[in-house]
């Protein structure tokens, strides 16, 4: 601890087992304590929840209840819970974006907006993964995050405290998908949707049931418009009565008659009362809706009714026009027709050029596809299986081009597909940020397409697939459905006899173990690991298995074994010539030496790392590593109380950082400038600057469960 030339205290403390990443010393738990007072109380007031449909009609009832509710001063130790309760398309959802609409001002701290349905796996709720998108939305960046749920908890508990924050909870199935998920403080309200009663200690049941006829009437004559609807009163109320009062359906009878504007509604009430037309009724007993879909469905043409049906197994909980041509087999622009084709009927939501199907309209659409395979020619593979296997084949191809887009040069097994392997729109990945923004945004799909590509014994696409799931796991975690998709990806490499895939996913599969304490099991993998790659020829893939053993043994304090395993990766890799892997192991190598007090011999490796990082005649520059070696040094050299070497290491990380993009390098490089520059007016910017990049990532105090192995192992 000391003071900087300008006043101001710094503190840097490490507990547990320290380990290096060659940027900021990282443990068990690192707490940066730099201009504390100011840092604290960081909050980014989020406002997540949609607006209410333009139509919305009534629930003023149960608006003005939540209300008083609400403004109830009460006892309470925690948060209001109310549960809408309801079935499917009676408009629960609608009514939380109208409370949160209506009420926002009586929660200055924001709003947040939580659908659970894409965080299941299995029927089983990721709370870790439910947390973390919580505290996404209170503006903590990805590298903030903590590892484990349980350390997401007691963050989540420490960003709410205190706080007026409403959530709004959609799909919600049991009370123990709500416990961890409330926040700490007792002025903040929480209001779920469920198809079910939860009998949560202290909350509130609304049940929210069909719309009145008088309300029912208002929403379609609103829709169809009140010139149609005065002409015909009775077919009116008919239509209102068939659609029981269900917004979904009066809202899919209303597209119907806009799209056909010749028609009366008569015409229409003829058709939904045909009952030859209906098709086996849905589980639960959905009459309505499912002739109103069946008659939409019936009247699309051919190319949008072939979409809706494909739709139904597209992998993830939605879709781009991209995805959906791969799926389809079709261009993007009739992909998007086709799409758009189905959102004005009110067959496909629409979201920010995401689209998705409502639960239920995925069972009709999934009903239609399995009657038309019925119909199709006996023996043959029927289209949902031949869309499915292209599906496949795009993700995998657009998640090998991001990946390489992201990483370079890093360690891969898998021949990457060509794109007539792999027909469909090839998405641009122009930066790292954008290849890493699209595999977080699709990390559903891809998680989907691993699990589809191994139930169906597509053994190479779920071993391809899984591979660049290791560089979507070094940006955002997401640690229960890595393992898995590792996990998956190991086990096709077996089926297909590839030692070298084998070997290379354990490699992948180790780091989430170990970060989550789990050393014991990623000691096997590691030990399966030696035994795949002794059986092929890959000395890089056996360079990689060494470094993974430092890795390991690093992250459980063991520095001795750390250091002869970074030492043997660096001798393999200086055998074959490959200067990346050589430079990485003079970082790992530096770490260690910081870790044992040996600033001094850090500088030397750190020195030589640098020279490769800065690339050759032959080999492009790696600037990523070239910041992170020069913010190490520069720490490296205040250590040894080198003040203008530290400063101008510190000025070229801070120079990288800023040409990349990369704002935590950056923050940490500032913070670190403003330490040591002797103009006051300088270090006064720097801190400024690294004040903003910090509250944007969410705050100041950064713990890691364990090591921070982002350098990549041989990546």
């Amino acid at each position: 601890m000391g003071d900087d030339v300008n006043g101001r205290r710094t503190a840097n403390s490490v507990s547990g087992n320290a380990q290096f990443d060659g940027t900021t010393v990282l443990a068990d738990r690192v707490e940066l304590t730099i201009n504390q007072a100011r840092r604290e109380g960081v909050f980014v007031v989020p406002n997540e929840v949609p607006l209410p449909p333009e139509d919305f009609v009534n629930r003023e009832a149960e608006v003005g209840l939540f209300r008083r509710l609400v403004e109830q001063p009460g006892d309470r130790t925690g948060p209001l819970v109310t549960v809408l309760v309801g079935s499917g398309g009676v408009g629960k959802s609608e009514l939380g974006h109208k409370c949160a609409h209506d009420l926002g001002g009586l929660f200055p701290d924001g709003s947040l907006h939580l659908s659970l349905a894409p965080l299941r796996r299995g029927g089983v709720l990721e709370t870790g993964e439910a947390l973390a998108e919580l505290l996404r939305g209170l503006g903590l960046a990805d590298g903030v995050i903590r590892g484990t749920a349980a350390g997401r908890l007691a963050q989540y508990r420490s960003w709410t405290f205190g706080r007026r924050v409403l959530l709004l909870i959609d799909d919600a199935q049991s009370e123990d998908d709500l416990r961890d998920l409330l926040p700490s403080s007792p002025h903040s309200a929480v209001l779920v949707a469920s198809h079910h009663e939860l009998h949560l200690s202290g909350a509130v049941t609304l049940p929210v049931g069909p719309l009145s006829e008088e309300h029912a009437t208002r929403l379609l004559a609103g829709l169809v418009g009140a010139e149609r609807s005065a002409a015909e009163p009775q077919a009116l109320a008919e239509l209102v009565r068939i659609c029981a009062g269900l917004p979904v359906a009066l809202r899919a009878a209303g597209a119907r008659l806009r799209s056909r504007s010749h028609w009366t509604l008569s015409r229409l009430v003829e058709e939904l009362t045909d009952e030859d037309r209906r098709l086996a009724r849905l589980e639960g007993g959905r009459p309505v809706m499912e002739r109103l879909w069946d008659a939409v469905y019936a009247d699309l043409p051919e190319s949008a009714a072939r979409m809706y049906r494909l739709l139904a197994d597209h992998p993830g909980p939605d879709s781009t026009v991209e995805s959906a041509a791969a799926l389809a087999g079709v261009d993007g622009s009739a992909a998007e027709d086709d799409l758009y084709e189905l959102k004005r009927v009110s067959l496909l939501g629409e979201r920010e050029g995401r689209f998705r199907l409502h639960d239920l309209i995925r069972l009709h659409a999934r009903a239609q596809a399995q009657a038309q395979a019925r119909v199709a020619d006996g023996g043959s593979e029927n289209e949902t299986e031949v869309a499915l296997r292209r599906i496949v084949r795009w993700y995998r191809r657009q998640a090998e081009r991001a990946d390489r887009a992201a990483k370079g040069d890093r360690l891969r097994i898998a021949e990457p597909l060509g794109a007539v392997d792999a027909p469909g729109p090839d998405l641009p990945f122009a930066s790292e940020r954008q290849a890493l923004s699209w595999l977080e945004r699709e990390r559903a799909a891809l998680f989907d397409v691993v699990r589809l590509a191994a139930g169906s014994g597509r053994h190479a696409d779920a071993a391809a697939t899984a591979e660049p799931i290791g560089v979507l796991f070094e940006s955002h975690r997401h640690y229960v459905e890595c393992i898995e998709a590792f996990t998956l990806g190991v086990a096709a490499a077996e089926q297909l006899g590839d030692r070298a895939a084998e070997a290379w996913l354990r490699c992948q599969l180790m780091r989430p173990l170990w970060e989550l304490g789990r050393f014991a099991q990623a000691e096997r993998q590691l030990t399966a690991a030696f035994a795949a790659v002794e059986r092929v020829d890959r000395p890089r893939l056996l360079a990689a298995v060494w470094e993974r053993s430092g890795k390991l043994h690093q992250a459980r304090g063991e520095l001795d074994a750390a250091q002869a395993d970074f030492e043997r990766s660096q001798e393999i890799n200086e055998e074959i010539d490959h200067p990346r892997g050589v430079m990485l192991q003079l970082y790992h190598l530096a770490g260690v030496a910081i870790l044992r007090g040996s600033a001094r011999e850090a500088i030397t490796l750190l020195d030589r790392a640098a020279v490769l990082a800065a690339g050759s005649a032959d080999r492009r520059p790696d600037r990523r590593m070239t910041g992170r070696i020069a913010q190490a040094a520069g720490a490296a050299h205040l250590a040894l109380g080198e003040r203008q070497q530290a400063e101008d290491a510190l000025r070229l990380a801070l120079e990288t950082a800023v040409g990349r993009a990369s704002e935590m390098d950056e923050a940490q490089a500032r913070d670190a400038l403003a330490g040591i520059v002797a103009d006051p007016k300088e270090a006064g910017e720097h801190r400024r600057r690294a004040d903003r990049l910090y509250a944007a990532a969410g705050g100041l105090r950064i713990a890691v469960a364990s090591v921070d192995d982002s350098a990549g192992a041989q990546e």
